[in-house]
C-alpha cells in the first residue's frame, strides 16, 4: 500500500497510463510499454503490449529501475528515493558561480531542463569588477550568452555532463611595450572591445538533496577578439575556465 500511494504521488506524470500497459522503466532513463508475462528470478519476462502473438523478451532485472502495472501497483526494483530523484526531478535552475569572485566576475545563469533531464538549456550573465585580469591580460566587463548540457544518465545523485557554451561579451586588453628608441613604454591598451568564446563544459554535478545541486566544471575551446589590434597578439587565442556552481532548483 505504501508504494503504492507514493507511486501516486511521485509518478503523477504517468499516472494516467497505467490502466492501459504495463511500463518498465529501464536504468538508462528509457521506457518500454509492455505486457509483463512473470518476473523470473533475475529475469523480467514480457510481450509487445496489445500483441499476443509477440515472442518473448527478456530482461535483467539489474536493467530495471521500476514496473508500474497496469492495476496501479509498482515494483521498485532499486531504491525508492533514487528512483524519485531519476525521473521526478526539479527542471529549473538559479545558479551562483562561486569560482567566478576568484577572477572578480559576478556570474548567475539560469538552465531549464528537457528531455527526461538528458538536455538542458543554460543562460548565463556575469558582470566584471576590479582590476582583475586574465593570464593573457584580458578583463571581462559583461558577458552573457547560451549553453547546451546533455546528461547522458539523466538526473540524479551523481551526474555527468558536457556540452558546447557560446560567450559573447566586452572586456579590456591591457598591454604596454618598451620603446627602446624613446626609451619609454607605449600604452596598448583597447577599452571596450567585444569578444566572443566558444567552449565544451565537462563536469560533475552532485545532488544531495531535490532543491540543491553542486556542480565542478571544466571548460576548453577559443576566445576571438575581432577589433583587437595589438602586434604580435592573435585575435584568435586559446581559452580555458574552471566553475564551482551552487544551484537551487525549483
Amino acid at each position: 500500500m505504501k508504494k503504492f500511494v507514493i507511486a501516486l504521488f511521485l509518478f503523477a506524470g504517468i499516472s494516467m497510463a497505467l490502466s492501459a500497459q504495463d511500463f518498465i522503466y529501464l536504468r538508462d532513463g528509457s521506457r518500454i510499454k509492455s505486457s509483463i508475462q512473470r518476473i523470473d528470478g533475475k529475469s523480467i519476462l514480457y510481450k509487445e503490449y496489445n500483441n499476443p502473438d509477440s515472442p518473448l523478451y527478456s530482461l535483467k532485472a539489474s536493467q530495471v529501475m521500476m514496473i508500474a502495472y497496469e492495476n496501479g501497483n509498482v515494483k521498485f526494483f532499486k531504491k525508492e528515493k533514487a528512483i524519485i530523484q531519476r525521473y521526478i526531478f526539479k527542471k529549473n535552475f538559479l545558479t551562483y558561480h562561486l569560482a567566478d569572485l576568484i577572477i572578480n566576475n559576478f556570474t548567475l545563469s539560469y538552465e531549464h531542463l528537457f528531455k527526461n533531464g538528458t538536455i538542458g538549456l543554460q543562460i548565463p550573465v556575469s558582470f566584471g569588477y576590479g582590476e582583475y585580469y586574465e593570464f593573457d591580460s584580458f578583463k571581462n566587463n559583461f558577458y552573457s550568452g547560451l549553453s547546451l548540457n546533455f546528461y547522458p544518465l539523466g538526473q540524479g545523485k551523481w551526474r555527468y555532463l558536457l556540452g558546447p557554451a557560446l560567450r559573447i561579451g566586452q572586456g579590456d586588453y591591457d598591454d604596454e611595450y618598451y620603446d627602446f628608441t624613446t626609451e619609454q613604454y607605449v600604452d596598448q591598451s583597447q577599452k571596450g572591445i567585444f569578444y566572443g568564446k566558444l567552449l565544451i563544459n565537462n563536469g560533475v554535478m552532485f545532488t544531495p538533496i531535490e532543491s540543491l545541486s553542486v556542480t565542478a566544471v571544466l571548460s576548453l575551446g577559443v576566445r576571438y577578439i575581432p577589433d583587437l589590434n595589438i602586434e604580435d597578439v592573435d585575435k584568435v587565442h586559446t581559452a580555458a575556465a574552471f566553475s564551482f556552481n551552487m544551484s537551487y532548483r525549483f
